[in-house]
């Protein structure tokens, strides 16, 4: 059968106490199991932390205008799309996608006990 892996080999592949190691790039990434959700202290905003009380600087609208100009929408025969390039977390924990980047963000993956660096 196409396109179907043979779990008994791709189990036996794997060795107990090999270091291996797993990078996520980009924004984001994939919490430490997949029913656990992704902690908020993760959320990088220009470089920093963003503490759950922290305060957000706002963009004056000559920015936002710039931004939008530079990133504009992607035309489709549905009209236009905004993609989600960056993240904003409010002081009360609502969270705003932007259609512009927010920073170079980062997240850094939670070490398992089975797994080593």
């Amino acid at each position: 059968m196409a396109g179907v892996c043979n779990v008994t080999q791709t189990a036996q592949d794997i060795f107990a106490g090999r270091e291996n190691t797993f990078v996520v790039n980009g924004r984001g990434g994939v919490p430490p199991t997949p029913v656990e959700p992704i902690p908020s202290e993760i959320l990088i905003i220009d470089g920093q932390s963003i503490e759950p009380n922290a305060q957000v600087q706002r963009k004056t609208e000559a920015e936002e205008k710039a931004l939008q100009e530079q990133y504009p929408p992607i035309m489709t025969s549905q009209g236009a799309i905004y993609p989600a390039r960056g993240i904003v977390k409010n002081p009360d924990g609502t969270v705003i996608l932007t259609a512009y980047p927010t920073a170079h963000t980062q997240r850094t993956l939670n070490n398992s006990p089975n797994c080593s660096n």
